[in-house]
């Protein structure tokens, strides 16, 4: 009978490790299949030298024709040196490109750190849906399920916006053409106001291999906007979700009504289990620690260009919406979905790092509220140990000048809209 028994519980436990990882891959993986395309993501062990080496020419020639297109927007800001306006639209496309191109580098140079949070993120989802019953899985679908929700409706706003830019100069020609001007009259503008020296755009045929050059160049800016913010989100909400489970099993552990629940141990016994469980608990926290700090080695530098650049771009962008009438390379709609985007990235990155911060600091107090009177002297002061520790938030920081939280993003909202209240008046 203890074999039938034993054997049961082998096979139960596969097929819950079984589940386990097909709830991840459907969940938790978006990300992965953003950010591989453009050659992102870590290589996989099983592909061979030819594989590799096809992976990362994908991944140079991606980044090298991001940099070759955004580096021609310099050309277009020297030629609009006399007109404001058309200065602060191509600053806003100039800093957006430098903080995507910026995501990009960081990414790829750190993609043995990709790997090993990836790694621990989905050993602790299995590890927590093994352990836990029925609701406690129920709960992990549903935040993995909000999550992805959340990251589909980013990454469609981020597409809707992108298209919108790739098409505006074609909406210009149209509404050029439509008021009956000239042909020397009309302003032949590229996607993402890219520049080809030397090129006449005024001729059809050069135009329209321009236009498709450029437009190209829109796949790699949604894949790595959306897959560097999407890679973000999953990882933070994964990690605050694994606190809230070490929160229930450190409650569970010390909860004297649960532990009798076996078969009556001796005392001796029930000390035994309780350090065992314990013990799992503290390299739980600790596994969570490691991911945070990879979190900010990831996502440190990016952070910063985020603070800093975002609110030089949010200021451009807020000035081309109030006066968009007055622009013939787009619309208001361009700018106001530019905005939206924008408004929206500095917004999550904040959030899901004040979410982040709170659920790390919480596991002291839950830990506190907890019956730990019922267990021994030792296993009480472990749990101090633990507690102390606990009272070290864990966090992103923008390379350690400031931590991100709700506070940063009204921050960096303010100062935006103070910048361009400043240059409204000087306009």
């Amino acid at each position: 009978m203890d074999e039938i028994r034993s054997s049961n519980e082998e096979h139960y436990r596969k097929e819950l490790i079984f589940e386990g990882v097909k709830m991840y891959e459907r969940y938790v993986t978006l990300h992965r299949r953003l950010l591989q395309p453009v050659g992102l993501w870590p290589r996989k062990a099983r592909w061979d030298n030819l594989t590799c080496c096809i992976y990362e020419a994908n991944a140079f020639v991606n980044i090298s024709w991001m940099i070759l297109v955004s580096s021609s927007q310099y050309f277009s800001i020297w030629d609009a040196r006399d007109n404001f306006f058309e200065v602060m639209e191509i600053i806003s496309a100039m800093t957006t490109a430098f903080l995507i191109i910026h995501k990009a580098f960081t990414l790829l140079f750190k993609r043995s750190k990709i790997r090993e949070i990836d790694d621990t993120i989905r050993e602790l989802w299995i590890d927590g849906w093994c352990r836990h019953n029925a609701s406690v899985r129920r709960q992990m679908t549903m935040v993995a399920g909000v999550t992805k929700t959340l990251t589909l409706i980013y990454l469609s706003l981020i597409i809707i916006t992108v298209i919108n830019f790739a098409v505006s100069p074609m909406v210009s020609l149209y509404t050029q053409r439509a008021a009956n001007l000239s042909e020397g009259e009309i302003v032949y503008v590229l996607p993402y106001l890219a520049q080809f020296p030397g090129v006449d755009i005024r001729n059809k045929t050069n135009y329209t291999m321009c236009y498709i050059a450029s437009s190209i160049v829109s796949i790699p800016i949604i894949l790595y906007a959306a897959g560097t913010d999407i890679f973000y989100i999953s990882y933070i909400t994964q990690i605050s979700l694994q606190f809230d489970l070490l929160t229930l099993e450190i409650s569970e552990l010390f909860d004297e009504q649960k532990t009798d629940k076996s078969p009556s141990p001796s005392r001796v016994e029930k000390s035994k289990i309780q350090k065992f469980a314990f013990k799992k608990c503290v390299q739980k926290h600790q596994k969570l620690i490691s991911s945070g700090r990879i979190m900010e080695q990831l996502f440190s530098q990016i952070l910063f260009g985020i603070c800093v650049v975002s609110t030089v771009s949010m200021c451009a962008v807020m000035f081309e919406t109030i006066v968009a009438s007055h622009n013939q390379h787009g619309n208001t709609t361009q700018f106001a979905l530019y905005l939206i985007f924008e408004v929206t990235e500095v917004f999550i990155y904040c959030w899901f790092g004040n979410i982040l911060v709170d659920k790390s600091m919480l596991l002291c107090q839950e830990a506190y509220c907890t019956k730990w009177y019922n267990a021994d002297t030792i296993l009480q002061k472990d749990l101090m140990m633990v507690m102390t520790r606990a009272q070290q938030p864990i966090y992103v920081s923008a390379c350690g000048f400031v931590v991100i939280s709700l506070n940063v993003c009204t921050k960096i909202l303010n100062t935006a809209a103070s910048y361009f209240t400043l240059i409204r008046k000087m306009y």
